[in-house]
């Protein structure tokens, strides 16, 4: 098999061979058969000059069989031997075909038309959620190569390698997220590109690998910048969901006070955002924090009725939220039908789940419990 190079010279090279061949040179006309002058070449010339052609060849509707290949052999002629039998332009049309042949070896084709892009983006998000990630880069990659540098592909072919190599997992490449992440940024021209990549290089300062911890005060800056920024931007709303948890994190009633009153105001001037749920989960956690289990457990029930949960992300689901519940009811509160509801729904919903056995087992333990409870009850009660 010949290479690229070798193909472009042996291309050049054949579109001026001397006419050797003993079949008559009628077969030299531009109307002659394509598919018998294809089978007249050998096989090793057929690899080289035909399987090495890109398939880019095929959208600038290259075809090299009568003109360009199947007179390679036999048509055109060597200096200074010249048969003027042979059609001249028939020679020229082969010289031109070859010699653009060459430049789409070389690498001379065209911009991705946005639909290819299109393709392209999302062939590689599907490689990123399966793991493919040398594969989804390639992808992401073509897209930047291709793209105007500025335009809303290529903007989102740099976001899309910044998140895969921020977030593959190994071999991950923080210092090249960012730079990818920054390049989106400094752009300026896709304000809702430059948002999400804000938010980026935020959650690069929060989640460090292991072994190593995040500044806080850096943290909540970077999710600050994001927040200034772009206050009403589905962005700007997460970057101020993951600082409160940042505040949470902490533990101290100070922080979780803290948190409670941004998350308040949060609600005032959010009140149709998509990501109520998350903030209501927060207030949870800071309520909790603050000793206040009741107002906690009906902060977390309020979240789990608006909560959104995606079929299609076999890691997200609300067992968790229906175990954590119906535990805060039993112990914290004491509210056995709250906490056999959403017992209930655990087993019911996600029956293989680890935690249904021990769900069950709650359940038994409290009808044993309301169980000596009124035996006691009626022990009393007696003469």
């Amino acid at each position: 098999m010949k290479s690229p190079k070798e193909t472009s010279r042996f291309l050049l090279r054949t579109s001026v061979l001397e006419c050797g061949s003993p079949l008559p040179l009628s077969e030299c006309s531009p109307g002659a058969e394509p598919a018998a002058s294809l089978r007249s070449i050998p096989k090793l010339q057929r690899a080289g000059a035909l399987q090495k052609l890109p398939h880019g060849s095929l959208a600038f509707g290259v075809r090299l069989p009568s003109a360009a290949v199947g007179r390679f052999s036999r048509c055109g002629a060597r200096p200074p031997r010249v048969l003027p039998s042979c059609d001249a332009g028939l020679a020229r049309k082969s010289i031109l075909a070859a010699l653009l042949a060459i430049c789409l070896l070389a690498g001379c084709a065209k911009e991705e038309s946005p639909a290819d892009a299109g393709e392209l983006l999302k062939s590689g998000w599907q490689n990123y959620q399966v793991g493919e990630f040398d594969r989804a880069i390639e992808d992401f990659g073509k897209v930047v190569a291709s793209a105007p540098q500025g335009s809303e592909n290529s903007l989102r072919g740099l976001y899309a390698l910044a998140t895969t190599w921020a977030l593959r997992r190994p071999d991950e490449d923080r210092a090249k997220a960012a730079g990818y992440y920054r390049q989106v940024v400094e752009s300026g021209a896709d304000q809702d590109m430059v948002a999400w990549s804000l938010l980026g290089l935020a959650r690069l300062e929060d989640l460090r690998p292991i072994g190593q911890t995040s500044e806080t005060v850096k943290v909540r800056a970077a999710y600050q910048k994001v927040i200034d920024r772009f206050p009403h931007h589905p962005a700007g709303e997460e970057a101020f969901l993951f600082q409160q948890a940042e505040w949470l994190l902490s533990g101290t009633p100070e922080d979780a006070a803290k948190a409670l009153a941004n998350l308040e105001r949060f609600l005032e001037t959010h009140p149709d955002s998509k990501y109520l749920s998350g903030a209501y989960g927060l207030m949870s956690s800071a309520l909790g924090l603050l000793d206040r289990p009741g107002e906690a457990l009906r902060w977390s029930i309020k979240s789990l009725g608006i909560k959104e949960v995606d079929p299609l992300n076999p890691r997200q689901d609300n067992a968790g939220s229906y175990w954590g519940t119906a535990m805060k009811a039993q112990f914290d509160l004491g509210d056995f039908a709250l906490a056999r509801e959403y017992y209930g729904k655990l087993i019911e919903e996600y029956p293989t789940d680890q935690r249904v056995f021990p769900a069950k087992m709650a359940l038994k333990n409290m009808d044993e419990t309301e169980a000596r409870i009124r035996a006691g009850i009626e022990k009393e009660r007696r003469p």
